[in-house]
């Protein structure tokens, strides 16, 4: 499964990756910010430094659906 978690860099974004985490082995998270950094590090995590304010820079970088 394919998560798009859009400021998970911050306090509540890294709260709510990690619960996902723990609930699954099977999930993909990409997370979306400015800086492209996280205190978390996991393989099922894919940090993408981008403005989330421009469309058309975001789409073309979100996961397929499954």
């Amino acid at each position: 499964m394919n998560i798009v978690l859009i400021g998970g860099n911050g306090y509540l974004g890294r709260a709510a990756t990690q619960k996902l985490l723990e609930r699954s082995n099977e999930v993909t998270i990409y997370v979306l910010s400015r800086s492209g950094n996280n205190k978390l590090v996991n393989q099922q995590i894919i940090n993408i430094p981008i403005d989330v304010g421009d469309y058309h820079a975001v789409k073309p970088i979100l996961p397929e659906k499954n």
